[in-house]
């Protein structure tokens, strides 16, 4: 029973090979000389294990939302999506657009006379370290 199914697999393979089914080719290369073979490897790998976001682009996402000063009740930072923030304190608020520049420097552009900035920061799970002379530990809002 055995060596009659190991017979029929092997004509079964033999057939397809013969009739063009399988092919026996290797898997696309980075290293080759052919471009459309390297960009096959390329989207082959994205197919199998995802896109790799940047530092730059995966803080980004992450950035967007409410971000509550330690020191004081009311003050926050709230970082929208579209690349505009606005800054809320006692005394009153200021807005302006934000961009990362690297992993770890962020540019905000406030509005009126306060002009451009930027800041070193720290991006840690729930907590946004932002270093106004020293760092400042801001959280992100729950509600």
């Amino acid at each position: 029973m055995t060596r009659t199914l190991v017979s029929l697999l092997l004509i079964a393979v033999t057939a397809l090979s013969v009739s063009g089914c399988v092919e026996n080719k290797s898997a696309p290369s980075l290293s080759s000389d052919n471009p459309r073979e390297r960009l096959q490897a390329v989207h082959h790998a994205q197919e199998k294990w995802g896109t790799w976001q940047s530092g730059k682009t995966a803080n980004q996402e992450a950035i967007v939302g409410r971000w509550n000063h330690p020191w004081t009740d009311g003050t926050y930072t709230l970082f929208n999506a579209d690349g505009t923030f606005k800054r809320v304190a006692v005394l009153g608020s200021t807005q302006g657009t934000y961009r990362l520049l690297s992993n770890d420097v962020i540019e905000m552009n406030y509005e009126g006379i306060l002009g451009r900035w930027e800041f070193h920061y720290h991006l840690i799970g729930d907590k946004l370290e932002i270093e106004d002379g020293n760092f400042v530990t801001f959280t992100r809002a729950t509600e």
